[in-house]
């Protein structure tokens, strides 16, 4: 990958959209004395295939309108700076090194706001912490596309999923619960996995609050993964050995 570069300016806030990708992986038997393989969620295996999580975190500066030739604005917009970050052979300190590389990108002391939008997964809101300094405040924002996705399965009614919805975004977790309660006897989820699916809704309130209230712009990592990892890595079966996967992996974070 090519050296990080020095920006001639810092701006004060900083967006990182995080997801994960798991690729399958060549020649490699599950042991559980393995701590590579099967501690610390790094791996996940899915029948007789061993896969290897990929880490990716893209960052920039904000958005902006595309405009047409003849000056007119048009309905899609750009990520202004947008970078992007993988750490295929160091998963355990992805946000280390994220921080190590920005603080190369930026000078870190002016940046006031960094907002980190991801589906909600440990890993993901653990980034906060991570990114956190005297000079900055780290929140973590939640991607609305899977908390819309969760809703759609509790009730096949349109209704009560705009208002499900529309608790959920507000920040309105108690009225959200209540409605969410009174559905559940005619769901097609299983208990369990009503319950499941109500409870990590209810988990990304927070998150879809500082969304709409903060950030504002979305998120797009569910294009961003597909462009970067899924359509080069996983659209099609095949699989890597590890080492190679890595350069593999580096190089297409270094095109990107």
């Amino acid at each position: 990958i090519p050296p990080i570069q020095e920006r001639p300016e810092t701006p004060e806030r900083l967006f990182i959209m995080a997801d994960e990708k798991f690729i399958p992986l060549q020649r490699e038997i599950r042991s559980d004395e393995d701590p590579d393989i099967l501690i610390d969620g790094e791996v996940s295996s899915f029948k007789s295939h061993t896969k290897a999580m990929t880490k990716i975190a893209v960052v920039f500066e904000g958005r902006e309108q595309l405009v047409r030739k003849n000056g007119e604005s048009c309905n899609r917009w750009v990520l202004v700076n947008k970078h992007v970050f993988t750490y295929p052979d160091d998963t355990k300190h992805f946000w280390q090194d994220v921080y190590a590389d920005l603080n190369k990108m930026y000078d870190l002391e002016k940046v006031k706001n960094i907002y980190v939008m991801g589906d909600g997964a440990t890993w993901i809101k653990a980034g906060t912490q991570e990114l956190q300094s005297q000079y900055c405040t780290a929140k973590y924002a939640a991607d609305r596309f899977h908390c819309e996705k969760a809703i759609h399965k509790l009730t096949k009614n349109e209704d009560i999923r705009k208002l499900l919805s529309n608790y959920a975004n507000k920040g309105m977790k108690n009225d959200f619960m209540k409605l969410a309660e009174s559905v559940k006897e005619e769901s097609a989820l299983s208990g369990d996995s009503f319950d499941k699916t109500v409870n990590y809704v209810s988990n990304q309130i927070n998150g879809l609050k500082v969304m709409n209230q903060e950030v504002k712009i979305g998120c797009s990592m569910e294009q961003a993964i597909q462009h970067i990892l899924a359509s080069t890595f996983t659209s099609v079966p095949k699989a890597y050995s590890r080492q190679n996967l890595h350069t593999y992996v580096s190089a297409r974070t270094a095109q990107q």
